[in-house]
């Protein structure tokens, strides 16, 4: 047998990702009535010294090819504003279950989809609503994921008023052919500038950078910014 290089080829569908969705209804009889969400979330402090919260914000402007998490293309803020509802809705239902602040949060989350394209009432309005309800005395990392499309000075002033300590934007590669098979949209412009600004807001700013896909070479890894 003989291997042929057929060159670069797009990543144009998604390899199997098992999202776990709380509770998982594999293992339990869950049914969404009070009862269950009572038994549920009733033993949910057992045995436990700390917690880390994640909120996942599943819009985007523009879908990334390489991407297998929950998303979707961002249509008008109106349904932003109203998942935002949802979510804090949530909160405040399942305090009726659980106490909250019996056990100390050690980090929050914030991941998508693109967290970045809150508006900054509702970064405030998510932000008042686990300062409400949790502990946050042993909060260690308060982290929040970005487009470097959607970074804004009003995004920040508001991520910093919430507490956010680490943010973090998905480079990916600096190669044109690379961003044009993954559907990165950033501009270098944009991308300088953005991360510019986060850099000169926040102590820790992360980015993603992958690494051994297909035909990438050393030379391409090590002339991405911070490989």
């Amino acid at each position: 047998m003989k291997l042929i290089n057929n060159g670069i080829i797009k990543f144009d569908y998604q390899f199997p990702i098992y999202n776990f969705f709380f509770p998982n209804q594999t293992f339990n009889s869950f049914s969404g009535d009070e009862n269950s969400i009572s038994r549920i979330l009733g033993n949910a402090n057992s045995e436990v010294n700390s917690r880390a919260l994640y909120f996942h914000i599943p819009f985007c402007e523009s879908i990334c090819t390489f991407c297998p998490f929950t998303k979707g293309l961002y249509k008008n803020h109106e349904v932003i504003d109203r998942y935002v509802k949802a979510l804090i809705n949530e909160v405040e239902y399942k305090s009726r279950f659980i106490d909250y602040k019996a056990i100390p949060i050690r980090a929050i989350f914030f991941g998508g989809g693109t967290p970045s394209l809150l508006s900054p009432e509702n970064i405030i309005d998510i932000g008042e609503t686990i300062k409400k309800y949790f502990d946050l005395s042993s909060l260690q990392e308060f982290s929040f994921e970005l487009s470097i499309n959607s970074v804004t000075r009003e995004g920040i002033d508001a991520l910093k008023e919430i507490g956010v300590t680490h943010t973090r934007f998905g480079l990916q590669t600096m190669d044109p052919t690379w961003r044009e098979l993954f559907n990165l949209t950033a501009s270098i412009d944009t991308i300088e500038k953005s991360s510019h600004l986060l850099v000169s807001n926040f102590d820790y700013v992360l980015c993603d950078i992958p690494y051994g896909f297909q035909d990438a070479s050393r030379r391409q890894g090590s002339e991405s910014p911070g490989a």
